[in-house]
């Protein structure tokens, strides 16, 4: 009898892992509310629902009548709580919703960390209405982030610098639109270095795969990430970090699975927690990034322990490499050239995430990036400078208006 694997989000970051479960021999069932997204193309069935509609999905999938043997949401933050409540039902393994929500929320997730001594961010408050929130501004110290306590892809987070900021009205507004359970979270604001950590958690051991440093893109107050390469500084510091984030993992109850967190090292030494997903990182981290500098196929680990096999953690490597974004700027795209001579470069690949003909914004978020170059190199500089002496190859021309 065939075994299905539930692939909760379809989209173009997930579409790896959906590819990742057939070659390992499982018909895949993926559900999105897009009815466009690319990875259904690769799927065995697909259900278009939106993703808070349990019952009836869970109705559907009942229905289907499948050997059902796992359910992952590889990188997708919205489809955690579809996961869970499928698991439970079908007596999956994998963690409940308990659990998620330590990550899914952002105010759990400060409640939790705060409790357990974890000092920075110096100071954090939940609002459930604009005027409360306007009202409060006077015990922090600015500048501040103005944040939905449930959202993803840096959408509706803004970096405010005064009361009298000219942003500070649209802050708060974009927050609240942005927020699934009309829920914002204000915290001072940590200035440092920004760090992104990607783990592996198995039965409550957590493995570091791998540690990068984030550039930021301009104009975007250092909240939307330009470009990640691997940890080149003290030794101590990603001590540290690496410390730092695994008891975080263990007091959040997290025992199994991938986790993308963000860190802020200050320029006191001491180390802030953004935030911490209970998923792979988005945009190339989860699916290639990863693999290339650790030498772990996580995606492949993320199935094998989503559907209760059998697994080896393997050698984890410290390989250096550079994930270097692409960004837009506004208009519809005409052409897009040159990734076929770029990925014919020893130690290069990119990718496209955006078609021709597509309308395409200045960036306000992640998805705004328009596609990807890798390097992976001896060491950092090699790295870089292969970038910089080919990323020319490719060109994204645009219609003129």
């Amino acid at each position: 009898m065939d075994k299905w694997l539930i692939s909760v989000t379809a989209g173009l970051i997930q579409r790896h892992g959906i590819r990742k479960a057939k070659k390992l021999g499982y018909k895949v069932l993926a559900i999105d509310q897009d009815p466009r997204a690319i990875g259904f193309k690769f799927s065995d069935i697909k259900i278009v629902s939106r993703l808070d509609e349990f019952n009836e999905i869970i109705k559907k999938i009942r229905n289907l009548n499948l050997n059902i043997v796992g359910a992952v949401s590889f990188c997708s933050e919205a489809g955690l709580k579809l996961c869970a409540r499928i698991r439970k039902e079908f007596n999956l393994p994998g963690e409940r919703e308990n659990v998620y929500m330590n990550f899914i929320s952002k105010a759990n997730q400060r409640k939790i960390l705060t409790e357990n001594s974890f000092k920075h961010p110096e100071k954090w408050e939940v609002f459930e209405n604009q005027e409360s929130l306007e009202k409060a501004m006077d015990e922090f110290k600015f500048p501040i982030i103005i944040k939905p306590t449930e959202s993803s892809g840096s959408r509706g987070v803004s970096k405010v610098f005064s009361l009298n900021d000219k942003n500070f009205k649209y802050a708060i507004e974009n927050a609240f639109n942005f927020a699934q359970n009309n829920e914002v979270i204000v915290e001072t604001y940590m200035n440092g270095y920004e760090c992104t950590v990607e783990s592996f958690t198995v039965k409550g051991e957590t493995h570091i795969l791998a540690v990068t440093e984030k550039k930021k893109v301009e104009n975007s107050n250092g909240l939307i990430a330009s470009e990640l390469g691997t940890f080149n500084r003290d030794i101590k510091t990603y001590n540290k970090i690496c410390q730092l984030i695994k008891k975080a993992i263990r007091v959040l109850n997290y025992n199994n699975g991938p986790c993308h967190s963000e860190v802020i090292v200050m320029k006191d030494g001491n180390i802030g927690i953004v935030e911490i997903g209970a998923r792979g990182g988005g945009f190339l981290v989860f699916n290639k990034f990863v693999p290339l500098v650790s030498g772990i196929d996580i995606t492949k680990l993320t199935i094998q322990q989503s559907t209760g096999g059998v697994f080896t953690l393997g050698k984890i490597k410290n390989i250096v490499g550079i994930l270097k974004f692409i960004l837009p700027k506004k208009g519809k795209i005409k052409s897009i050239k040159g990734f076929d001579n770029l990925n014919k470069v020893c130690g290069l690949e990119g990718e496209t995430f955006v078609k021709e003909n597509e309308v395409v914004s200045s960036v306000s978020s992640d998805g705004d990036r328009l596609g990807y170059i890798i390097a992976i190199g001896k060491t950092y500089n090699e790295a870089k400078n292969l970038i910089e002496t080919n990323q020319s190859l490719v060109k994204f021309d645009y219609y003129d208006y």
